[in-house]
């Protein structure tokens, strides 16, 4: 049993020592650090990323059009900068006041800084400019549960599951959209009888698209389906697949990280191993302390 626990421990702190220190020494270059910045994004490496184009803008200020404060914010957000992302957040609504993304990324920087109030308001500012507003939803619902309104949260993820079921009317295999289903309903612990078939239509979508899957798909898929083995109780089996994924391949970011940890420490616990599942709690924890996860997720 010791020898399985500490081989466990393993696995999982590899999912943090193959994250490469991040390079930007080496050129004052502005233009090539965002274009190095770029590529560690879609790369999943969002520490590098970061590093690049925090380290471009303070070379070349005005390099921050649009795109690149964009992708400033989403590294900022991965990489656990929450007050420098909301900073950013905010540059960018004072920039573009009528874009629904504006208000998006407003709500996402005050909900993980546990700014609960201004996020709300910012979710639902960002609806007044959408028409499929999933993800909107599912984080407006995840604002108001961490708030301890369930009511509105359960409101929230109810709408969400109709729009994420409207355009899978329109695409029925657009694996993001069935991953971001299961996902919610995972969390919500809501219709998990449902869930098997999403993540099976995902797999055959994925295995179909080959080279053209969206990045981290299989990884994203893998997780789902090792937390999915979780709610169905079979603690066992959703350890042994989430280790695999997260020893297997790097996530973007910190948040999905500390996610799969506290997953992971849920299901050693309710296999009876109850040390391994306070390291890897505390390893959640340690991983993205503001978490809103951990506000609602308590079981």
């Amino acid at each position: 049993m010791r020898s399985q626990i500490l081989a466990l421990l393993l696995v999982f702190a590899s999912g943090c020592a193959h994250r490469p220190a991040p390079r930007t020494a080496d050129t004052t270059d502005a233009g090539a650090l965002v274009a190095r910045g770029r590529a560690a994004l879609a790369a999943g490496d969002a520490d590098t990323a970061v590093d690049c184009i925090e380290t471009a803008l303070l070379i070349d200020p005005l390099l921050a059009d649009p795109q690149t404060s964009a992708e400033l914010f989403q590294t900022r957000m991965m990489a656990g900068k929450y007050r420098l992302a909301l900073s950013t957040a905010e540059d960018i609504a004072r920039q573009a006041p009528d874009r629904a993304t504006s208000y998006f990324y407003l709500g996402l920087a005050h909900l993980w800084l546990r700014h609960y109030r201004p996020s709300v308001a910012a979710f639902e500012r960002a609806l007044d400019f959408q028409s499929y507003p999933t993800l909107t939803r599912f984080y407006l619902g995840m604002a108001h549960g961490a708030r301890g309104n369930r009511e509105q949260q359960d409101r929230a993820w109810e709408r969400a599951v109709e729009e994420y079921e409207r355009i899978l009317t329109a695409n029925p295999r657009s694996s993001e959209t069935l991953m971001d289903l299961a996902r919610l309903l995972l969390l919500w612990e809501h219709s998990v009888e449902r869930v098997g078939g999403l993540l099976e239509t995902a797999s055959q979508t994925l295995a179909g698209m080959e080279a053209a899957a969206p990045p981290h798909g299989v990884l994203r898929l893998e997780i789902l389906q090792g937390i999915h083995r979780y709610r169905k109780g079979e603690p066992a089996a959703a350890l042994a697949a989430l280790t695999t994924a997260i020893g297997r391949e790097r996530l973007p970011s910190r948040a999905e990280l500390a996610e799969v940890y506290w997953f992971s420490a849920k299901a050693a616990e309710a296999g009876g191993k109850h040390s391994l599942g306070k390291t890897l709690l505390a390893r959640a924890r340690e991983t993205d302390p503001a978490s809103p996860l951990f506000s609602r997720l308590t079981r």
